[in-house]
């Protein structure tokens, strides 16, 4: 609102009679109201600009901070993710060395590399102005989830290798392996002339001579199944193992074992004689598997590496 008015102005001294008039015109009124507004509008912008400038500042400074953390959790995830792959690289070294010593299927070196399934990777831009260290965190996210797939097929194939060399070991224990007793092979498996009876038959066991009392030993792990005296074979235990195995022992002198008991490899049976029909005290010695007779010189002191796992 214009003023238009003059200002009159009064002015006397206190310490003489002397007394100034003037008036001032409406004009000069207004100049000094609309300057003085705007002086005060200017310093309100400018303490405005002032206050987001230091807003602006603080929110860098933060931003600043949080990025140079952000930065520095990145490279230490970076470097647990190297530790991890080395930790990860002994694992499947050590795994390799247990599968071959265990005659276990190797694992292809390719396939331990990538590792199997797992959805595909996406890249994020996360540092959208810092294009080498958004390329930086893809990579670190490629290899997190590189090793994560990794790890996860390892743990597959370690508990296949576990499950398998437990398998193993089960099927080695209730496998015929050892000698079933102490002596000289009098008559081996397969066609032979009958010593009493001189005719041709097919022997299907193995007869081990040697004194009378000599121990007899089971040749796996088994339940004993009989305790019979027959008139061929004289006294006689049979053993029946898992896996399809059952092991014969004839012309024994005494029984150390009933039916019922379970037995373990290289326990003391029974004691070698010569019951049944027999020339002399002998152990005769039969491997039956799933019903047939085999020969049991190929199982003599046979290794455990010899035991065959399918898709181990």
């Amino acid at each position: 609102m214009l003023i238009k008015r003059k200002l009159h102005v009064h002015i006397e001294r206190t310490d003489s009679d002397t007394v100034h008039n003037f008036s001032l015109p409406a004009g000069f009124l207004n100049v000094a109201m609309y300057t003085g507004l705007f002086i005060i509008i200017a310093m309100l912008a400018g303490l405005g600009f002032h206050i987001h400038n230091l807003n602006q500042l603080g929110l860098y400074k933060k931003l600043n901070a949080e990025y140079t953390a952000y930065s520095a959790q990145l490279d230490e995830l970076s470097q647990q993710a190297g530790d991890a792959r080395h930790k990860l690289d002994i694992m499947m070294a050590w795994e390799d060395g247990i599968r071959q010593q265990n005659n276990l299927s190797a694992i292809d070196a390719d396939i331990r590399k990538v590792g199997t399934g797992g959805m595909p990777i996406v890249t994020r831009d996360v540092y959208t102005n810092d294009l080498q260290k958004n390329a930086y965190f893809n990579e670190v996210q490629k290899d997190i989830q590189q090793l994560r797939r990794i790890s996860a097929y390892n743990r597959e194939t370690h508990q296949k290798a576990a499950d398998n060399i437990r398998l193993r070991d089960d099927i080695f224990r209730h496998t015929p392996t050892i000698y079933p007793t102490f002596g000289r092979i009098t008559t081996r498996f397969g066609y032979r002339t009958h010593p009493i009876t001189k005719r041709r038959d097919y022997h299907k066991g193995l007869d081990i001579a040697n004194d009378t009392g000599t121990p007899i030993y089971a040749t796996a792990d088994g339940t004993v199944k009989k305790v019979v005296r027959k008139k061929l074979i004289g006294k006689m235990i049979e053993i029946e193992h898992a896996y399809g195995y059952k092991t014969v022992y004839g012309h024994l002198d005494e029984y150390l074992v009933k039916v019922g008991d379970k037995v373990t490899k290289g326990q003391i049976i029974g004691l070698m004689g010569n019951t049944g029909r027999s020339t002399g005290p002998h152990l005769h010695y039969e491997i039956v598997y799933y019903g047939k007779a085999l020969n049991p010189v190929k199982y003599l002191n046979r290794p455990k590496d010899k035991i065959k796992i399918k898709n181990s």
